[in-house]
């Protein structure tokens, strides 16, 4: 029986823990169950054949030579698909290969009844039940289906499988350039605990003098939160700090309670001083951690510590310490609790509590010079512009024009700018020579032809073209000319507009090759119908391991709304009871100007002849019925109460007459019964329409200037596709003028935070940005090669794809110049594939982290299976889906989670669509009950939501355990997601046999 203690790092000198199993469809229990035709067998199914005396060879022999050659550390947002090495196949047992006659049936019934009474049969003599010892790892039943020799596939498999390597690589490299592909590689997810593991993996363990100096500069220095993190790569790396703070107890049980919890617990012995319990890595008395309740799980203890110094020291006797109180359990990261606790000490220890006071702004951004030349200042601002293409540009230039820098002095030498160190260094990660697999003999790419054309790589422009004079002063410098062009420096990098579209032309060439589609349709269904034999087979052990878990359960495990509009994120009744309110208390507020006079709140209502008293929620009439059945146009009505555009300006928009007053009070509502529920996070969209470049100052203002921070909210920014009707009432001229308005602000923020403060403290809590509109609107198709953005003035609206690009490549331009300024970056979450066009899913497949909604996916097998391989998270409504676009019987949502693609729930409009105060919880009680999920489904689906958030890596550690981040059961801490590890091992050995067909043996570079 296997030891709930079991699990500590090889690194500690004991074993790991064993890894967890399940029954499968091709297991053998007994002898009655016969293998498959070896000439049958699948080329995804590459276990070597099994036998009774040899089942414990086979198994360490295959499962360590074959999985364990797959890289483990995935990551939900870019499943880098690293290939596996060719599995080799062990000798079959002589009983199949040396018996030279076969046995009477006397021996057989001997043999038989031996094997009845042999105490290693007797676990596995029942195959549909849960064996008796099902913790115990070496009661597997392995697969008997052999693997082809060298883990070969049919030949006309092979160009196929090519060229589906290289639409894997292609998302690859297009997440890189974007920083969408490693978590890592946002600074916000640099927690104490990762700064500490690069602090340990660059130098020596610091003395006992070097911590107590450091804990002590800790206590005396004040902090400031200045949103960003540590970027001289020289230098060691500084925790990024989440701010306001979480409210505590938040990572940990203390004993007792300290003085910013907002737990009321009894008082230790009367005359004593109570002191926190704490857990601190460079505190030679922290005590113990506690194992806690009994745990049959090898993943809980993966929740201790990862920087242990040896065997921790039992607390000292106290008289602080309350017995009444429950014992302390360790975090899940000791650096991320020694974080927030001194954060939470430095800001008055007050959790959730915005004050300006510990907010630092930085300063403008200047990067070294590397001229020899005396005159030369030592430092260069770095500047940026708009190029032809419409894509923002960051560069530094040594000739002195623009900005001279903080030293001043003009630039006398020619000799072209040297990037800083600094600087290089950041550029060196987006290299993406080395992102192609590589061959056995040493050559990148595949090693058969592909079927179609291969993907030229990402063009990087060196230099790009240069900016247009309208758009130069941005950047602080005039209108450039050929010598300053040779004298620039490009810091920022992404594709051009003509290798997007090359690239996405060949994506949509293998998604309508013929045997693509057919390979992918078998493959889609081989998934689901491996799923339902899982399930047979492990259903009721999954359920007696979720029963062992002590105080988790579905109503306690984390979950997100991962797709929520913020104007529509209450209910109706909610609004009616606020409006009414309103009416009642404060019906002489001014709140629209109209017909040139200004109106009061009991005014606009008089002119509409209602009272409050007449309000009902069929008076509103904001939800969504049968009307709205493929009525886009009409849906978007709904978001008018009583039909009356003035009540939604009043009561549901940011910018108005009372600046938002309203829509931040009910926000602050719908907050607060966020945080009540404490386990129920959600991801607001808020609006930047692009119409004038103002609009981000006035949106940050309404965040900042209201206190809207919530520890369980964070922002996403969506953009409208509304140029057509910009452009119809003559608010813009052409599609440039929408880029610009939309980010020139965010470059003037990130290359000087002082110039717009308050979208600078704004942007921290911005996780990414979203493209929304009607997808079922037509794309008129008269361009055969589309015209830049300052060329198109046409009064259509550019298709989906020439609007994912530029959003995609401004985002990733802005990314590189952020993330060289330690500061956050930003992810891209389009809606796709809720109507319309199948070609938006391609766009988005290249372009975004995760997608919105992608119930067309079930249309394009070969599309669909590229988005389980890479394991790109979508998140779906169902019951907005049933009012708009497909009835919820026919939702592929059950399908989706079934395969094993990376699939949440959420709300979208809970105005519209929801009746109670829980819209998500709604959500998942209707497909419950409809699409009769189970509780570990329940409980996979919010993980999967968590997973597919933006919340930091210090948070998501405290909910889901401080390796999330590995594939399988390395990832998962049973005790915080209540999710078994024998699912996730299916999961993790599922997409690990796909990899391997596509990847047939091939070696990619990457670790």
């Amino acid at each position: 029986m296997m030891d709930g203690r079991r699990g500590a790092a090889t690194r500690h000198g004991v074993a790991p823990p064993a890894t967890p199993t399940y029954l499968s469809a091709n297991s053998r229990p007994s002898s009655f169950i016969s293998p498959p035709s070896t000439a049958l067998s699948s080329p995804s199914l590459s276990d070597d054949p099994d036998t009774d005396s040899e089942h414990h060879h086979h198994h360490h022999h295959h499962h360590h030579s074959a999985r364990n050659t797959i890289d483990n550390k995935r990551f939900f947002t870019s499943h880098t698909n690293t290939a596996p090495t060719t599995t080799t196949t062990t000798a079959t047992s002589s009983s199949l290969t040396d018996d030279p006659k076969p046995s009477s049936a006397d021996e057989q019934d001997a043999a038989a009844a031996a094997a009845q009474d042999d105490d290693t049969r007797t676990e596995v003599d029942h195959p549909l039940s849960t064996p008796h010892d099902h913790k115990d790892p070496n009661n597997i039943v392995r697969p008997t289906v052999p693997a082809p020799v060298g883990g070969e596939v049919a030949a006309e498999l092979g160009p196929l499988s090519a060229a589906l390597r290289q639409c894997l690589d292609l998302r690859d490299r297009y997440m890189a350039v974007s920083l969408q592909l490693n978590p890592e590689d946002n600074p916000k997810n640099w927690d104490a605990e990762y700064c500490e593991r690069q602090r340990r993996s660059k130098s020596a363990a610091p003395t006992a003098s070097d911590s107590a100096k450091d804990k002590e500069e800790q206590q005396i220095a004040k902090i400031i939160v200045d949103g960003s993190a540590s970027s001289d790569p020289s230098q060691p790396p500084r925790p990024w700090r989440v701010y306001p703070a979480p409210p505590r107890p938040h990572w940990e049980i203390f004993n007792p309670a300290p003085a910013s919890s907002f737990v009321v617990r009894s008082s230790p012995a009367a005359g004593t001083a109570p002191q926190p319990t704490f857990f601190s890595s460079s505190s030679s008395s922290s005590p113990a951690p506690q194992s806690g309740p009994s745990a049959s799980s090898s993943s809980f203890e993966s929740n201790l510590s990862v920087n242990p110094t040896g065997p921790s020291p039992q607390p000292p006797p106290s008289s602080s310490t309350d017995p009444a109180l429950p014992k302390p359990i360790p975090p899940s990261s000791r650096a991320n609790a020694d974080a927030a606790q001194a954060l939470l000490e430095a800001t008055g220890s007050k959790p959730g509590v915005f004050d300006e006071a510990h907010i630092g702004t930085p300063g403008k951004h200047f990067v070294p010079s590397s001229s020899l030349s005396s005159d030369a200042p030592k430092k260069l601002p770095v500047q940026f512009g708009l190029d032809r293409e419409g894509v923002f540009q960051v560069w530094i230039q040594e000739d002195g024009h623009g900005d001279a820098g903080e030293e001043g002095g003009q630039q006398t030498s020619s000799k072209p700018a040297v990037v800083a160190a600094e600087v290089q260094t950041q550029l060196d990660r987006l290299k993406l020579e080395d992102t192609l697999p590589k061959t056995p003999d040493g050559s990148q790419g595949g090693a058969e032809g592909p079927i179609l054309s291969p993907p030229a790589p990402i063009h990087v422009p060196a230099p790009p073209p240069p900016p247009t004079a309208s758009s130069s002063s941005a950047g602080g410098g005039g209108g450039p000319n050929a010598d300053d062009e040779k004298k620039r420096t490009y810091l920022s990098s992404v594709p051009s507009i003509r290798t997007y579209f090359r690239d996405l032309d060949f994506l949509l060439s293998v998604l309508s090759d013929g045997p693509t589609k057919s390979f992918a349709w078998r493959r889609l269904k081989y998934l689901e119908s491996k799923w339902n034999m899982y399930l047979l087979l492990n259903e009721y052990r999954e359920l007696a391991d979720m029963k062992r878990v002590p105080h988790r359960d579905f109503y306690n495990v984390r979950k997100v709304d991962t797709h929520v509009h913020h104007s529509a994120s209450m209910n109706q009744k909610h609004l009616l009871r606020f409006i009414k309110a309103k009416i009642k208390r404060h019906p002489e507020d001014v709140v629209i100007f109209r017909d040139g006079a200004h109106l009061t709140l009991h005014q606009v209502f008089q002119s509409l002849n209602l009272t409050a008293y007449d309000l009902s929620i069929d008076t509103l009439d904001m939800h969504a019925h049968q009307d709205a059945f493929h009525r886009f146009d009409k849906f978007n009505l709904k978001y008018n109460p009583i039909g009356e555009s003035r009540l939604r300006e009043i009561f549901l928009k940011t910018d108005n007459l009372i600046q938002g007053r309203y829509l931040a009070e009910l926000t602050r509502e719908v907050m607060a019964d966020l945080e009540a529920s404490k386990y129920q996070m959600a991801e607001y969209r808020l609006s930047i329409y692009g119409r004038d470049p103002g609009e981000w100052d006035k949106l940050a203002r309404w965040v900042v200037s209201n206190r809207l921070f919530s520890a369980n909210v964070r922002w996403l920014i969506q953009v409208p596709r509304l140029y057509d009707v910009y452009k119809k009432n003559g608010t813009v001229d052409n599609f440039e003028q929408i880029i610009k308005n939309v980010f020139t602000p965010l470059f003037e923020v990130t290359q000087d935070p002082s110039s717009h403060p308050e979208v600078h403290i704004f942007l921290q809590r911005v996780i990414g940005f979203d493209l929304v509109d009607d997808e079922s609107k037509p794309e008129r198709r008269v361009h055969r090669k589309f015209p830049v953005p300052r060329l198109w003035d046409y009064a259509q609206s550019p298709p989906y794809s020439y609007w994912t690009y530029y959003m995609f490549a401004n985002m990733a331009s802005l990314n590189q110049w952020r993330r060289m300024r330690g500061f956050n970056t930003f992810v891209f979450r389009p809606h796709a594939g809720e109507a319309g066009d199948t070609d938006h899913l391609a766009a988005a497949y290249l372009t975004s982290q995760c997608i919105s909604h992608g119930i067309l996916l079930r249309k394009v097998p070969a599309l669909q299976y590229l988005y389980y391989l890479k394991q790109i998270g979508i998140a779906m409504s169902p019951l907005s889906n049933n009012a708009l676009f497909l009835a919820y019987e026919r939702n592929p949502f059950p399908s989706f989670l079934r395969m094993g693609m990376n699939v949440s729930i959420s709300t979208d409009d809970p105005l519209q669509f929801h009746l109670s105060k829980e819209p998500l919880l709604e959500e998942y009680s209707v497909a419950t009950q409809i699409y009769k999920l189970t509780p570990p489904d329940m409980c996979e689906l919010a993980r999967n939501s968590v997973l597919q958030s933006g919340w930091e890596m210090e948070l998501k550690r405290h909910w889901l355990g401080k390796d999330f981040g590995l594939a399988g059961p390395a990832g998962n801490v049973m005790h915080k997601t209540n999710v078994p590890d024998v699912r996730l091992k299916f999961r993790q050995d599922t997409l690990d046999e796909e990899l391997e067909l596509i990847y047939q043996g091939q070696v990619t570079s990457r670790v």
